[in-house]
């Protein structure tokens, strides 16, 4: 005798967000076909404008709690990253220029993604920085020395647990499928309004106000959700603020500069970062541009 599957119910939550709205949209079709429903303008507005709210209420508060997250976990990569260069001189002097070049090379290597993306395309140059302690014999000479290897170790650690946690929150929380609904149901806020506010002039002037308000909130929920808020900040002058930190020259992507993305100082030298063929190759000239000279 068959035994009934235990979780026949999950065959429909494995159906795909737009599948389960098709199935919901068919059966309102065939409901507000079959029956005569009228409803007022002025009501269909306030229903569309309360769900439209806690839509994206939800969605921005989702997007707004990431972005907090990320910029947190962006300053103690950071952080961590040039105490790990400060106690290797600790453990071993003659290994703080070396460790110095690979963390350059791995900022480097992370101007060369989006933040979203960096995570996963830097392994070989983050493994290369504490690699250094295990291909170096050390031999921990006092107390502090020994302080100084257990941290340089426990960072390797929490800079994985970091980078993890980054390569999460620092994806998109909306996908086309939500960014279709939130325009949707903000489409039918506008038109609604439109058919149901006073035409007159202040009637008018309200709902262009209102209607610019709706697009703005779309503009700000677009930044938040591609960690494009402070931006020049967080990804770019953190990071460059550890190669400051180990005594390396800040660095700025042409093709950022000319995007406007970032701005290079005026008055200290920096290092230019020329691209030969983007986006097909990451073949890079590294150019130092003094503007005192």
């Amino acid at each position: 005798m068959k035994r009934k599957p235990v979780y026949n119910y999950r065959a429909y939550l494995g159906y795909k967000s737009w599948q389960k709205t098709l199935i919901v949209f068919a059966v309102f079709t065939f409901i507000y076909l079959s029956l005569d429903i009228r409803v007022p303008i002025w009501d269909i507005f306030t229903a569309s404008t309360v769900f439209f709210s806690i839509i994206f209420g939800f969605f921005l508060s989702s997007a707004l709690s990431n972005l907090s997250r990320l910029k947190t976990l962006v300053a103690s990569e950071c952080g961590i990253l040039i105490a790990f260069h400060d106690f290797i001189s600790i453990v071993n002097r003659e290994l703080k220029e070396e460790v110095a070049n690979l963390i350059d090379k791995y900022i480097i290597a992370r101007f060369d993604w989006e933040l979203e993306n960096y995570v996963e395309n830097t392994e070989k140059e983050f493994s290369d920085i504490f690699d250094v302690l295990e291909s170096k014999k050390i031999d921990p000479k006092n107390d502090r020395t020994k302080s100084a290897i257990n941290y340089c170790f426990n960072s390797e650690i929490s800079l994985s647990q970091i980078r993890q946690e980054i390569s999460i929150v620092s994806k998109s929380a909306l996908n086309n499928f939500y960014w279709t609904l939130l325009v949707l149901l903000g489409g039918i806020v506008i038109l609604t309004l439109f058919l149901s506010i006073e035409k007159t002039v202040t009637g008018k002037i309200t709902g262009i106000l209102l209607s610019t308000a709706i697009a703005v909130a779309f503009l700000i929920l677009d930044d938040v959700d591609r960690n494009k808020i402070n931006e020049h900040i967080m990804a770019f002058e953190t990071y460059n603020r550890v190669l400051t930190a180990i005594g390396k020259l800040p660095c700025y992507l042409q093709i950022d500069i000319k995007a406007k993305r970032v701005k290079p100082p005026k008055d200290k030298p920096y290092r230019l970062i020329v691209y030969k063929d983007f986006p097909y190759s990451f073949e890079k000239e590294i150019l130092v541009v003094n503007p005192k000279v």
